[in-house]
């Protein structure tokens, strides 16, 4: 009965690789990943979004929100717009605009782990009127008080539900927090 799965950032590529890893990994590792995320999409008749590292034909790198939905029309409507030193260290390229998407009669927004504390992100979403403000994250280093905070912050800021993915941390005092808020904050 399940309509969505929402995945984490790198969900293709985790970890803290350099370069060449992260290229490797893309490209091997990660793309029988996204082989597996496809088939399950269409066994389980479920839409599977998750942020994704990609390469295109060129080369270039993109932090992406990708939508695998059952009938394997996929498609990446998102890519992440604030990037983090590392990642513009490792020539990543940034998104450049922020515009809801529409699937399935939903309106979706998205952001990706950094986005997340830029809430003027928030505000030209909040202007689109979303029905779902979707967050792909990996954050590993703030305390889950400040992440629930900031997440029903989203919900407030935007006047709809939040659904934030996020892996599990060894330390449960840091990171993780995946969760679902209704637009008045309650997770």
């Amino acid at each position: 009965e399940t309509d969505l799965i929402l995945l984490p950032e790198n969900s293709n590529c985790t970890g803290n690789l350099d370069l060449n890893d992260m290229i490797r990994m893309i490209e091997e590792e990660g793309a029988r990943f996204l082989d597996e995320m496809r088939m399950t999409a269409k066994r389980v008749d479920a839409t599977i979004m998750a942020g994704v590292m990609t390469r295109d034909p060129h080369g270039i790198l993109r932090n992406q929100l990708i939508v695998i939905p059952p009938d394997g029309k996929e498609f990446t409507p998102y890519t992440k717009i604030h990037l983090v030193q590392p990642e513009k260290d490792r020539g990543i390229l940034p998104g450049e605009s922020a515009k809801v998407f529409e699937f399935q009669g939903v309106r979706f927004a998205a952001a990706i782990c950094f986005d997340f504390y830029f809430p003027e992100l928030f505000a030209v979403y909040a202007e689109q009127r979303p029905d779902v403000v979707l967050i792909a994250s990996h954050q590993r280093q703030e305390r889950p008080e400040i992440l629930e905070f900031m997440t029903r912050a989203r919900a407030f800021d935007t006047g709809c539900a939040v659904l934030r993915s996020a892996p599990a941390m060894p330390d449960p005092a840091v990171g993780g927090r995946s969760m679902a808020v209704a637009p008045d904050g309650t997770i």
